[in-house]
């Protein structure tokens, strides 16, 4: 039986993006017209404060999705599915940060590239998602019941002389192309149980397209997807925990689907 490795870092970092979203359970949506969007307007106000130069805040006009209206008597209830209808980006340390939030939605997306690339989870994006959550007030802190989080990689593969690309040398599935003919795009998709939580759901979505004659270029989305076992507040230590979960079994789940080329001569991994 040959012994797991695991990896520590990358010298050649191929992570583009990583992003977290929360839910909350479908409730009634209760728009004040005084404060329309309480959520982002909370956010805005305080990352102002802190000093965050806000590239830009936008809302989205939304039409309030109803998923079901209940009537008892003179009351009627609209009970709408978690959306968001507010978005911010600003930049730390050069790297872009995207907040999205709403009715019950919450999500931080970091965008990383070859002159800014992530460096490790704390550091790249935990440290924000903490400061980000703890800037809510809690008036708008909503009951989460699902939380997803997807690390994006993409690389840059080249073909061989005759022109052949072989998924099979770079991920741990067997499939080839011979390009006659420029290869535009094509993709594969694996989903599968987690083996360390019961509902939790792990995905592989692998978008392969032809950049060049003698380039192949592969995006890379792991995603994990986990119902929370009880409704638990945005800010409880549980739902961190439970995205450093997820992020450690994506971790090992994306380096599991590539093969010793891939890790050695591609992104240049390094064991503990």
């Amino acid at each position: 039986m040959i012994e797991k490795k695991t990896v520590k870092s990358c010298k050649n970092c191929t992570i583009t993006e990583v992003w977290v979203q929360v839910l909350g359970m479908p409730s009634e949506y209760k728009n004040d017209p005084t404060n329309p969007y309480p959520l982002f307007k909370n956010l805005q106000t305080a990352l102002e404060s802190d000093g965050h130069q806000l590239d830009k805040c936008t809302i989205k006009k939304t039409d309030n999705p109803v998923l079901l209206n209940i009537q008892t008597g003179p009351h009627k209830i609209s009970i709408s599915n978690p959306f968001w209808n507010g978005e911010i980006i600003w930049k730390e340390n050069n790297q872009k940060k995207i907040l999205r939030v709403g009715h019950k939605f919450f999500a931080l997306h970091a965008l990383f590239d070859q002159n800014h690339p992530y460096i490790n989870y704390d550091d790249s994006f935990n440290k924000t998602l903490c400061k980000v959550i703890n800037y809510i007030d809690s008036s708008n802190i909503f009951d989460a019941i699902q939380i997803t989080v997807r690390y994006v990689n993409v690389m840059t593969i080249g073909v061989n002389q005759e022109k052949k690309f072989d998924v099979g040398q770079y991920f741990n599935t067997n499939v080839s192309y011979k390009l006659n003919k420029r290869l535009l795009n094509t993709n594969f998709n694996f989903e599968f149980a987690s083996s360390d939580k019961r509902n939790r759901i792990i995905g592989i979505n692998t978008i392969i397209r032809g950049t060049a004659m003698n380039k192949v270029l592969n995006i890379v989305q792991t995603t994990g997807v986990s119902p929370l076992g009880q409704k638990t507040k945005l800010n409880d230590a549980i739902v961190f925990n439970e995205i450093k979960s997820i992020k450690e079994e994506l971790k090992d789940v994306f380096f599991d689907t590539m093969t010793d080329t891939t890790k050695n001569k591609i992104m240049g991994v390094q064991y503990v």
